[in-house]
């Protein structure tokens, strides 16, 4: 049995970290004794995520999902809107590729708050109520948008931060609270 917490189309990865966890388990249940070096392989066939979801820490994700640095992060707390659209990834990906280019960003950028996801324009036109949600988690900092859309969120560096900006948000957004991982 298992219980789905991430919503299908969420821009968060919950198929891609079913996909890691499905390898893991297979490889360890029919104890073919892959290393995590063989299943990146085999993840990378099934979808770009894949292979950042086998290694199970933080990390800065470059590339087409293949260059990955694992990272420190502190603890953070975030605030997240999750659309009720399906958002189908390979339909955003095609749109996008029609409109331009992408600009690189180094993990420096990261570090100083200065990334934007390229996805934006093409997901806040589409979606108008995407949009809205993110305009509503904007009045409180820097919001960003998940992948290729799907859910909005906030960092905060506090529970009580993101509980008191989380009033302020009208209950028909239906927002949620969570905890980044910790390594």
């Amino acid at each position: 049995s298992l219980k789905k917490n991430i919503p299908i189309s969420a821009g968060l990865g919950g198929g891609s970290s079913n996909a890691a966890t499905t390898l893991m388990a297979l490889n360890k249940i029919y104890n073919t004794k892959l290393r995590e070096s063989q299943l990146k392989i085999i993840g990378n066939n099934i979808g770009k995520d894949v292979e950042f979801f086998l290694s199970g820490k933080n990390a800065w994700v470059e590339g087409t999902g293949d260059i990955i640095t694992p990272i420190a992060l502190r603890p953070s707390w975030f605030i997240l809107i999750h659309s009720s659209h399906e958002v189908s990834t390979s339909k955003i990906f095609s749109e996008y590729r029609l409109k331009g280019k992408s600009k690189n960003f180094s993990y420096d950028n990261y570090l100083n708050n200065d990334t934007k996801n390229d996805f934006e324009s093409i997901i806040f036109k589409k979606y108008p109520s995407i949009f809205k949600s993110f305009q509503y988690l904007s009045k409180h900092g820097k919001a960003r948008l998940t992948g290729t859309g799907g859910t909005v969120f906030l960092s905060v560096s506090s529970l009580s931060e993101a509980e008191k900006i989380l009033s302020y948000i009208p209950k028909n957004q239906k927002p949620i609270i969570v905890k980044s991982l910790i390594t």
